[in-house]
């Protein structure tokens, strides 16, 4: 099955704004937002971790029991930051006091845990009070998804003011490499069919600094609690990258696999899923670098405004018999240079990220081949078998990996996604 992406483009209008269940055009049915759930209430009589409380439900029968909040991960009992994210809940929800629970469904949930949300006395969503604080990853679980703009655009929010865990300056731990400049990003839709192409999806460490830095022993992460961990040679080069791979293969010294049969990443758009992300930690166990996609906050990028996009869908010629007619063309519009590395490209379900080093001088312009050639910093190649582009209706859209729209170009009766 081929999973064509939608991205979301309304944007919540503040971190304490009432849950809006976003349309996504195509997209499943969404869920129900929190106004429209079921409702229990009960008495917390201990909180076990940042994501975990026991509740005495009341009129269930159980006694206490251990009840999994939704919309949210924490750190494991004993990992960097746990201790921080239990003591943040049990300040919002001390033992004793009265907690009003919330699902879509009776029966959801997690390691045999109720799925619930839980708000405290005052009313207060514990969620989103501790994505608020930074303390936990905004996690969808896809049995009840629930509350996603809202718990992801925290999580954003949280991330940017480096709140909680993404406070660099205020590690478990100092080293190892604090001051390295790294960022992480997310292929999350792969080139073609996902279910086909599971090394399509991934994860990258950019180095962006001048040594190598060694991982090894770090470890990544979705916002889900399975994790990998690198080799202990492991090194990202400098001004160079590691590639986590999602699906099987050979590792190298800078590919690794996941080694996974499903994909990991869920496409904005393509179900009632919203989106996800990626988590780099070091050996210590503090976090020092992420990526959170689609953006809901702050979603700009260097080159919006600056460029123009053009897919040359119908060239002269037979593009049935040389594909490589077909182009999609980026030109730099302004007066300053661009830098293109590692946007996206994106024609229904083809993506294609462009390259380490496509920098733009003012009025160049960069152009993608659909067939196989040599690639350059101004000429690559997608390297399709056939020709791609449809002469009666199509998009073409340059975004980032964060699913920040760029440019959009569409012929006939296509619209940017």
């Amino acid at each position: 099955m081929k999973r064509r992406p939608v991205l979301l483009r309304a944007l919540m209008a503040s971190a304490a704004a009432a849950v809006v269940v976003l349309p996504l055009q195509g997209a499943a049915a969404p869920a129900a937002d929190a106004g429209t759930l079921l409702t229990w209430t009960g008495k917390v009589d201990f909180v076990a971790d940042g994501d975990t409380a026991v509740i005495d439900i009341w009129g269930d029968g159980t006694g206490p029991r251990a009840v999994r909040n939704n919309g949210i991960q924490a750190m494991e009992t004993g990992q960097c930051h746990a201790a921080s994210a239990k003591y943040a809940f049990n300040k919002l929800a001390p033992a004793g006091s009265k907690v009003t629970m919330k699902a879509s469904k009776a029966d959801v949930y997690a390691g045999g845990r109720p799925l619930r949300l839980v708000y405290n006395a005052a009313g207060v969503d514990i969620q989103k009070a501790l994505l608020d604080q930074g303390w936990v990853l905004p996690f969808t679980i896809p049995t009840d998804p629930i509350n996603q703009p809202t718990y992801y655009q925290a999580g954003q929010i949280a991330a940017s003011k480096h709140l909680g865990l993404f406070n660099l300056a205020r590690p478990c731990k100092t080293g190892p490499y604090q001051t390295a400049k790294l960022k992480v990003w997310v292929s999350y839709d792969a080139d073609g069919d996902d279910l086909a192409n599971l090394n399509g999806e991934y994860i990258r460490i950019y180095n962006a600094g001048t040594v190598a830095i060694p991982i090894g022993g770090w470890w990544l992460r979705t916002a889900a609690p399975e994790i990998f961990r690198f080799p202990s040679t492991t090194k990202v080069p400098a001004n160079g990258f590691v590639t986590l791979h999602m699906g099987k293969g050979r590792a190298t010294a800078t590919n690794f696999y996941w080694g996974l049969s499903a994909p990991k990443f869920p496409n904005p758009g393509m179900s009632n899923l919203l989106g996800a992300g990626g988590f780099l930690f070091d050996r210590d166990g503090d976090l020092r670098a992420w990526a959170m996609y689609p953006c809901l906050y702050s979603c700009t990028d260097p080159a919006t405004g600056k460029v123009s996009l053009q897919a040359d869908y119908n060239p002269p010629g037979d593009e049935t018999a040389n594909w490589n007619l077909e182009t999609v063309r980026v030109t730099n519009t302004s007066d300053a240079a661009v830098d293109l590395s590692h946007r996206v490209i994106q024609y229904k379900s083809w993506t294609w990220e462009i390259r380490t080093g496509t920098v733009l001088q003012p009025r160049e312009t960069f152009v993608l081949h659909i067939g196989a050639g040599t690639q350059t910093r101004l000429v690559q190649h997608w390297s399709k078998p056939r020709d791609i582009l449809n002469n009666y209706d199509g998009a073409v859209e340059l975004r980032t990996t964060e699913a920040t729209r760029i440019a959009c170009d569409t012929w006939g009766t296509g619209t940017c996604p």
